[in-house]
């Protein structure tokens, strides 16, 4: 700031001067008058150009030196607020204090910068102005969301969030309401502060920056976008926790987990039920889990989570549970994750205890090495209740506990369905209702429903492979494979891969029943598909029925071990939606364990080239191809021209 003042003073210095000295020029000059008349003209436009020269070099001073100091605010305004943000969740608002409030003058510097006159005269050109106005947005943003930090830090400490562990808790299934109250109003307003300077900043846009300032802009909205998204859900999540821990009046809500190697619908059959009680930010298991009952078993067949709560919730009531006020449904992935949350877990009967790295592999695979299902049902229920019931004693550090449950709800291997209508709308605005919109009319989304007893799934590979061929005429051409592969080990028949039958029993869906292995597998047409085809490798009847609206195309896949079999569908759409130059498909896989392998690969116009696409799609020539096993709903595009 001092140097910049100098330079102004010296402008007017210099223009002052330069003034004077034409204004004497006449009085120190005697020559004859013509001579006298050129060379004061002369000297006029000399002096005239050394001061305008003079200005224009302290301008270009000036500007160099504001635009250095932009950048330079705006760039450790961000580092501060890395680090500040760093101390609030590693457990020491007081370290962040100091940092957000370093933060919030380095953005002010910057902001400061840019109000010198060299930087205003250049807003005024077209292409710098829109890039020194992108510099001052992150600026402004960045001083906000550092009034954001020193809010966040009140409410941190409101939280008794001073350490790593999980703050305003003694355990996952001890909350302390009253933290969580009086932190609610600083939680509330600093998602409000990061939400409006998000908005903001998006409004700049990048279409006309480019280089460093394109890429830092970028960067830099990116990182307020999310930070907003989880303030926002913070705040969401403080505000559903009393009432549905039971502040003020006990619940009471079933608790519903899926075996994953018995594929259906919106994930897995439901084979354990139990009932999870609150009371003032106490939430516990009533009893251990318990094998369910056939009542369960349809329950998520649908492709709907709400639906499948509903129905979750009729069998409980059927099974003489009572009133419940929701359904916290989970599959083997969540008490996996909860494992590596909380750690390794002692379960009797087992000489080692259930880690991290073998969880899923014990709830999915050496529970059912046994010769009767009912004595494999016994066994995941006593591992489940323990890993639970160790779940929720626990205190975990915050990262992997809130990293857990991020990936969980994303991946939706725990979604909960409340029966009070504003608990479901924060609960839906957490992304945590299991629901999966299929929003966009191309659609790729295949669905497997298990037609055998065993879980031999869990040894098996499922493919797609999904090519769309674009027409200049704004068609599309689709070839969807479904393959199933076996590669199920049969060296011991088991409740895992199967059991023999009686000699008086046929095999069930035409395969042997030990390491066989068959689903009816659905697959999503478009609303416009026409000239639809499909054939299984080996003949087998398929059909095409209309469920929620949108038609599918259903068959059985069956294999023994060691084989495969395929289903192979064909269509055309008329009109792709290529108005605007591009393609876009979404992807919605089944939640499964192991995950499916999806290839897809997108061929453009003939004559046409790839002008853009998807971070995921791999470019090469005129197509663009992605390969993968997806836990979660994506969206992919291709821009061609």
């Amino acid at each position: 700031m001092a140097i910049s003042s100098s330079l102004g003073t010296r402008v007017r210095e210099v223009g002052a001067a330069g003034l004077r000295s034409i204004a004497g020029l006449g009085r120190r000059v005697r020559l004859p008058r013509a001579k006298r008349h050129r060379s004061t003209t002369d000297r006029l436009g000399l002096a005239v150009a050394a001061a305008v020269a003079t200005l224009v070099v302290l301008l270009v001073l000036d500007g160099i030196w504001a635009g250095r100091a932009m950048f330079r605010g705006v760039s450790s305004a961000r580092s501060e607020l890395s680090e500040g943000t760093v101390a609030v969740v590693t457990g020491d608002p007081a370290a962040s204090v100091p940092r957000f409030e370093e933060a919030a003058a380095r953005a002010q510097s910057a902001l400061d910068a840019g109000g010198h006159p060299s930087i205003e005269l250049a807003r005024l050109l077209p292409w710098i102005g829109d890039n020194l106005d992108a510099v001052a947005a992150v600026a402004h943003a960045s001083r906000r969301s550092a009034t954001a930090g020193l809010t966040m830090a009140k409410a941190a400490d409101a939280l008794g969030w001073h350490d790593l562990r999980l703050p305003a808790t003694q355990a996952v299934g001890a909350v302390d309401l009253d933290a969580l109250e009086r932190a609610a109003p600083a939680i509330g307003e600093v998602a409000s502060e990061l939400a409006d300077a998000s908005s903001q900043l998006d409004a700049i846009g990048s279409e006309r920056l480019v280089g460093p300032i394109a890429t830092a802009y970028q960067d830099a909205a990116a990182t307020l976008r999310r930070r907003a998204s989880i303030a926002t859900a913070f705040r969401d999540l403080v505000a559903l926790l009393p009432r549905f821990l039971g502040s003020g009046a006990d619940r009471r809500y079933l608790l519903a987990v899926q075996t994953l190697g018995r594929p259906q619908g919106i994930g897995g059959e439901v084979d354990l039920v139990g009932v999870l009680t609150a009371r003032d930010g106490v939430l516990a298991l009533a009893d251990p889990l318990a094998p369910a009952g056939a009542g369960y078993a349809q329950a998520t067949a649908t492709g709907d989570a709400h639906e499948a709560g509903q129905l979750l919730l009729t069998a409980a009531d059927e099974d003489g549970l009572g009133r419940l006020d929701g359904v916290v449904l989970t599959d083997s992935i969540w008490l996996a994750d909860a494992v590596w949350a909380t750690g390794s877990v002692e379960v009797a009967g087992r000489d080692l205890p259930v880690n991290p790295d073998q969880a899923l592999k014990v709830l999915e695979r050496e529970v059912f090495e046994t010769e009767t299902a009912s004595k494999a049902a016994e066994r995941r229920a006593d591992i489940a209740s323990a890993i639970v019931e160790s779940y929720l004693a626990d205190r975990p550090a915050t990262e992997p506990f809130a990293v857990a449950l991020a990936r969980d709800v994303a991946d939706r291997h725990l979604a909960v369905v409340a029966t009070r209508a504003r608990e479901q709308r924060l609960v839906d605005r957490l992304g945590a209702s299991g629901a999966t919109a299929i929003h966009a009319p191309q659609a790729l989304a295949v669905t497997w429903d298990t037609v055998v007893d065993n879980h031999a799934v869990v040894f098996a590979r499922r493919d797609v492979a999904h090519r769309v061929t674009l027409g200049d005429d704004g068609s599309a051409r689709v070839r969807t494979v479904v393959t199933l592969v076996n590669q199920v080990p049969t060296d011991r028949p088991s409740a895992l891969i199967g059991l023999p039958l009686p000699a008086t029993v046929d095999e069930p869906a035409g395969v042997n029943p030990v390491g066989g292995w068959a689903a009816d597998v659905s697959v999503l047409l478009p609303p416009k598909a026409e000239r639809v085809t499909a054939e299984t490798s080996v003949p087998s009847e398929t059909e095409t029925v209309e469920t929620a609206g949108r038609a599918r195309v259903v068959a059985r896949l069956a294999s023994e071990p060691g084989s495969s079999m395929s289903l192979i569908i064909g269509y055309r759409v008329a009109d792709a939606g290529l108005d605007d130059g591009s393609y876009r498909l979404q992807v919605v896989p089944q939640t499964a364990w192991p995950e499916g392998v999806v290839r897809l690969q997108i061929d453009v116009p003939p004559g046409s080239a790839i002008v853009g696409a998807s971070d995921s799609l791999e470019v090469g020539g005129t197509s663009a191809r992605y390969a993968g096993t997806p836990s979660r709903p994506f969206s992919v595009w291709v821009r061609f021209a």
